[in-house]
């Protein structure tokens, strides 16, 4: 899609400022199944999507969701499971918008939020270093099986 887009002259730069401004934070609980589904098309058949849906926060404009991610409680703070953007929005800042816009909706007294991402993904890896996420050891993590081997943990002090 982004391909086709450039070809036609509209190019990342365009399209980010185009973009980037219309889009507005959803918090869980107020999107539809089919705003989400467009983000989290493999999610659709589990059992757990009623407690997935409560932990959904999607940007998008009233046409379309961009990215999303879910974010759900833990012992000590947060646990981002999961973030999304589709391949082409991928590298406009959605990424980085949605994931600012959330840390500022759950304002400073949300507590820490963890993550765990795999090293080779570098771009994501970046994302939340940027954000202010720190690498740890897994010994830290608020709970033992949080941490999987292949897996950095990463974590946002608020």
């Amino acid at each position: 899609m982004l391909d086709l887009l450039e070809t036609r002259g509209i190019h990342r730069g365009v399209l980010r400022r185009r973009i980037l401004p219309r889009l507005e934070l959803i918090p869980p609980g107020e999107d539809s199944r089919s705003r989400w589904r467009e983000i989290y098309p493999d999610f659709a058949g589990r059992e757990s999507l009623p407690k997935t849906l409560e932990c959904t926060w999607l940007v998008a404009t009233p046409r379309r969701a961009y990215g999303g991610m879910i974010l759900s409680p833990v012992s000590q703070g947060w646990l981002l499971h999961t973030m999304r953007v589709p391949r082409p929005w991928r590298g406009l800042g959605v990424a980085s918008l949605l994931l600012r816009k959330v840390i500022e909706a759950k304002g400073p007294t949300c507590g820490t939020i963890w993550l765990q991402v795999r090293p080779e993904n570098t771009p994501a890896v970046r994302l939340y270093e940027r954000a202010g996420f720190q690498q740890v050891e897994p010994s830290r993590a608020p709970g033992d099986d949080m941490c999987r081997e292949e897996h950095v943990l990463m974590r946002l002090e608020p």
